[in-house]
């Protein structure tokens, strides 16, 4: 259940950013077509660094590679509620991109350990369950950003842009009424600059302390292997006799 928590809080943060990251371009750095290098860097960074995260995992252990990368992160989104230049923007995007992995990555290593351990417990190894919890988890992830960002945002006096099936309009009046509105109410910027800035870095924060409640450590994975691995032989053995 820890490891389902730390995946849980990962991704819900990631696609609270991700829903409003467009509205933050518009309203608050003033330029929509900001977005476009601000996720090309976030991906780029996620790519390049991931193999660093890679190494740092197997030479340090998995929690402490999500202690750095998720405290980089709370540090970088938390930024972003004070941040009002598009430059300033672009540098904290390498941040948050270079540590991007982490919330993926991690929790997927950890599942083995968890799946190791159960079948020292019972005997049975659950591959099946424990990913069908993880893809389960992932989607409430989605619906939970989604759902919180369309209620904060209404709570808010979000205005909305022109709804219209478009009949009777010219192609050019279509895209005005679907086009975003050029401001918003001030109370709906400051629920922007906490949707993509500190309510991410919260969830990111509860997802390090439920990393160090997590109960197995390389030397208990270690130990585990060691013992599935002689009941395994063991049980061979009396196969062939």
């Amino acid at each position: 259940l820890i490891v389902v928590g730390i995946y849980l809080c990962g991704p819900t943060a990631v696609v609270l950013v991700q829903t409003n990251i467009l509205l933050y371009c518009k309203y608050i750095l003033g330029n929509e077509d900001l977005v476009d290098y601000i996720i090309g860097i976030v991906q780029g960074m996620a790519l390049i660094v991931l193999p660093l995260w890679n190494f740092v995992g197997q030479k340090y252990g998995k929690k402490m590679s999500y202690y750095v990368g998720g405290s980089i992160l709370c540090v970088s989104l938390a930024s972003l509620y004070f941040v009002e230049e598009e430059n300033t923007a672009l540098i904290v995007s390498c941040f948050i991109g270079s540590c991007l992995g982490i919330p993926y990555m991690i929790p997927y290593s950890m599942l083995p350990d968890v799946i190791e351990e159960d079948e020292l417990k019972t005997g049975k190894r659950r591959e099946g369950v424990y990913f069908g919890f993880f893809t389960i988890f992932l989607k409430l992830s989605v619906t939970i950003a989604l759902s919180f960002t369309n209620f904060a945002l209404s709570a808010a006096g979000y205005e909305k842009p022109t709804s219209t099936c478009g009949v009777g309009l010219t192609e050019e009046e279509m895209e005005a009424a679907a086009a975003l509105p050029d401001t918003q109410p001030d109370k709906v910027i400051s629920v922007m600059r906490f949707m993509v800035g500190p309510c991410p870095a919260l969830f990111f924060i509860l997802a390090i302390f439920m990393v160090w409640l997590f109960p197995i450590t390389r030397e208990s994975h270690q130990e585990n292997a060691e013992v599935i691995k002689r009941e395994r032989n063991r049980r061979s053995i009396q196969l062939e006799s």
